[in-house]
């Protein structure tokens, strides 16, 4: 894992320079742990088609920003009260990283560290050594995600075998923002002994912003600890990076002139609402903006299913950015603004309009703004903003 993330870094790095990279690991549909594995023993032995000097000493790799968060942090183990057994613990695990040393040897460092630990059965070591060192490699990674300003997301990869547990397959492929506020609670390890992991997701392969699939919110609670949550909390609330993101201001009229990472955003939005389960986007509606479960229904379906005669004929209407990132802050209830519940009155109000009292949608629309004008609201946002 730490080899990987030492070329993904190298990529990074040879991105922003750049130059050209050939180095990207693409794993083949066959078999990805064994082209895995024949592409990382070519790397190790230097002969691989890498553009920059190659080294087989660990410091190269070291997690840094892992091992540096385990210097204040102390493993909580159930059962375990003495201090004394958990700072050894902790210094195992930061020693193991230090030295890349495998599971088996972390175990017998952890038993031969104090007799507490000697007299755990093999199955409790195992849990602690595999755990504990997924924990601090996902707050490293989490530190460095935060201070790399090319990382806007993650993506919740699993190892799927027959020993892959429920709420990790469920959440595989799952994708969030590093300012989605589930993704304390989506960090690995969510259970012990979980293998699972984070993906950085870039600016370079996610060039219109990152995505949320809300198909994935309804999977089960993991088994982490409060304290845990916590932590990744800390690293996520600190001030050391700002994200942006997908969220409002990313695009404007000078960096977007044309509207074309706008609108291409808008689509894709819209078309990711489409597939999501529509009862969830219902209730997030109604619980967000204050309106009925029903009538947060007839708004999901006037604005991204319904199809009307417009002026290009019967279809839907185009999608909008503003309105998409309007909807996007009600169905997190995050960074909520005043446009944002005049639109969904707006829209409530237009679809008893043209369902109801069957008027065209220029007529519904010019009348629903004599009560709920989202448009003048939002220019008052704009300016207010800078935008």
């Amino acid at each position: 894992g730490y080899w990987l993330n030492h070329v993904y870094v190298q990529e990074l790095r040879h991105s922003r320079q750049g130059t050209k990279y050939h180095g990207r690991i693409k794993l083949s549909d066959k078999d990805e742990e064994e082209k895995l594995i024949e592409v990382l023993q070519a790397f190790m032995r230097g002969d691989s088609d890498l553009e920059w000097d190659v080294s087989d000493e660990w410091n190269e790799v070291i997690p840094e920003s892992a091992v540096n968060w385990l210097k204040d942090y102390v493993p909580k183990l159930a059962g375990v009260l003495s201090e004394d057994v958990l700072e050894k613990t902790r210094e195992v695990i930061r020693g193991s990283m230090m030295t890349g040393s495998t599971l088996q040897e972390r175990m017998k460092a952890l038993r031969e560290s104090s007799d507490v630990l000697q007299r755990m059965t093999d199955a409790r070591i195992e849990t602690i050594a595999r755990t504990e060192i997924t924990r601090a490699d996902s707050m490293g990674r989490l530190i460095e995600m935060k201070g790399n300003d090319d990382v806007i997301g993650v993506e919740f990869s699993a190892i799927m075998d027959d020993r892959t547990t429920e709420m990790c397959a469920e959440r595989h492929g799952l994708v969030m923002r590093l300012d989605d506020p589930r993704l304390p609670e989506n960090t690995p390890p969510i259970h012990p002994r979980c293998r699972s992991m984070l993906l950085s997701l870039t600016v370079y392969d996610y060039p219109d912003g990152v995505l949320t699939s809300h198909e994935f919110d309804e999977v089960h609670s993991g088994i982490q600890r409060e304290t845990d949550i916590e932590e990744f909390r800390k690293i996520l609330d600190s001030d050391y990076m700002s994200m942006s993101g997908a969220m409002s201001g990313a695009w404007t009229d000078k960096n977007d002139p044309n509207d074309e990472k706008r609108n291409a955003h808008a689509e894709r939005y819209y078309e990711e609402l489409r597939r999501s389960k529509p009862e969830y986007i219902v209730k997030k509606l109604s619980e967000h903006s204050g309106i009925s479960v029903k009538s947060a229904q007839k708004v999901y379906e006037h604005v991204f299913i319904n199809k009307y005669e417009l002026d290009e004929g019967i279809q839907r209407f185009d999608p909008s950015y503003d309105m998409a990132q309007s909807f996007q802050r009600l169905l997190e209830g995050k960074g909520i603004q005043e446009h944002d519940i005049i639109l969904i009155y707006h829209e409530r109000l237009e679809y008893e309009l043209m369902n109801r009292y069957r008027k065209d949608a220029r007529t519904a629309h010019d009348l629903t703004c004599r009560k709920y004008t989202y448009q003048s609201a939002l220019e008052r946002w704009k300016q207010e903003k800078g935008y």
